[in-house]
């Protein structure tokens, strides 16, 4: 089958599904005129059939990592198995999960900063489940995957960095408007972060150094202390894949 008519065939068929699972309140205003024409058939200019290839195969990756139904089928066969006690407790004590490196910037100028997380007990755990933040409530399932991702230190593709830093902004925007929020997520640094040689300072002290901090850090780190506390959204098919 020749270019132009294997493009046609595409054309009537897998562009426009693909299209319809694009990400659309990412894309940009002339992505999404594009896709729109795609969809609905229209008569698309050879320069307008090259950038809607090149759209697609951008967001490929994404599709697939984030068809649910495909990744119920397409289980990874790459995860590390635990066999034995000893190797989940070893795991465990790490002291290395606890540990935040966060390049920060001020004045033109950027500092790591070197920061520790405090683990919670059981009892403190299940009291933070009921008392978490509703921040991330109004997220989709799949903005949930890449919030998980991006805490977890997975790399990001470019789009999915667009899309991270949009999910970003919303958060901060939501944030700014509802004071008692973000008082409870400066609460909850002030209470499970620290410097690794810090001096010991009250929680009151804690609280107004973090409110001294820029929003979108604060809002960075929360997400990160939350991941290593693991309170990410876990999906059931994550924790129980089939038995093999």
């Amino acid at each position: 089958m020749s270019t132009e008519n294997l493009d046609k065939h595409m054309l009537k068929t897998r562009f426009p599904l693909e299209c319809e699972r694009l990400p659309w309140e990412y894309l940009e205003e002339d992505e999404k005129i594009l896709a729109e024409k795609c969809i609905n058939h229209e008569e698309l200019t050879p320069e307008e059939l090259a950038d809607l290839k090149l759209l697609l195969k951008n967001y490929r990756p994404f599709l697939r990592k984030y068809d649910i139904k495909q990744a119920e089928e397409n289980i990874e066969t790459t995860d590390n198995i635990i066999r034995t006690q000893s190797q989940l407790l070893e795991l465990l004590h790490d002291e290395k999960r606890y540990r935040i490196d966060m390049n920060y910037w001020m004045n033109g100028k950027k500092y790591l900063l070197k920061l520790k997380v405090k683990p919670f007990t059981d009892k403190q755990y299940l009291e933070g489940i009921g008392s978490q933040l509703g921040i991330f409530r109004d997220l989709n399932k799949n903005e949930k995957i890449l919030i998980n991702k991006a805490n977890n230190n997975e790399p990001l593709s470019p789009e999915e960095e667009k899309m991270h830093q949009s999910i970003m902004d919303k958060i901060n925007e939501k944030l700014e408007d509802d004071e008692a929020q973000m008082e409870l997520m400066t609460k909850f640094l002030a209470d499970r972060l620290d410097f690794i040689d810090d001096e010991k300072l009250s929680f009151e002290e804690k609280i107004e150094f973090w409110k001294t901090i820029e929003l979108n850090y604060r809002v960075s780190l929360f997400n990160r202390v939350k991941g290593i506390l693991q309170f990410n959204d876990t999906f059931e098919e994550e924790l129980f894949p089939p038995v093999r």
